[in-house]
């Protein structure tokens, strides 16, 4: 994600309207201003979070409930250690009307949010998503998973498909 021209923040909110879902990866704190436009917000104040010296962070929280992530449920699959987010963003999901927070990091920040928008749904991934931070390692996740559950890997890879934008630094986490 990042930054969006008026008319592409446009057809993103008409795409999302219509029912279509859409992921949207905070890469910086600066895509907070296109995020805050889609919603139709004044502003949106989102921070890097805290890398402490180089540390990453874990999912903590997942909501095995959701959709997304009922495939998941699994013992088999539920382990997410091995995703290691390297820099993240922190927003308070109170500042989104309807936002639902469905993982949130180890120390309690928001991972990934949904938030309805018209028929659709926007997702919002609070980190980068590049192929050495979080793409690789989730990779591994899903090839063990797509011998049981192959449904769950069309509904991540149909949303990873209406992405507003994936990153392509080789940089961890960027």
């Amino acid at each position: 994600s990042g930054t969006l021209p008026p008319e592409g923040i446009r057809a993103a909110r008409e795409f999302l309207e219509s029912g279509r879902t859409v992921l949207f990866s905070l890469k910086d704190a600066a895509a907070a201003r296109t995020l805050a436009a889609l919603l139709n917000l004044g502003s949106l104040e989102v921070q890097e979070a805290d890398g402490g010296g180089g540390a990453y962070a874990l999912l903590g929280q997942i909501d095995f409930k959701h959709p997304i992530f009922a495939p998941f449920a699994d013992p088999r699959f539920s382990d997410f250690t091995k995703i290691h987010f390297w820099k993240h963003r922190v927003l308070d999901p109170a500042a989104i009307r309807n936002a639902r927070v469905i993982a949130r990091f180890d120390k309690g920040g928001p991972a990934l949010l949904e938030v309805p928008v018209g028929k659709g749904a926007l997702f919002v991934l609070t980190s980068g998503v590049t192929r050495t931070g979080v793409v690789e390692r989730l990779g591994l996740r899903l090839a063990s998973l797509a011998r049981d559950h192959p449904t769950a890997i069309m509904r991540l890879l149909l949303l990873a498909c209406t992405a507003v934008e994936i990153g392509t630094s080789s940089r961890p986490g960027s």
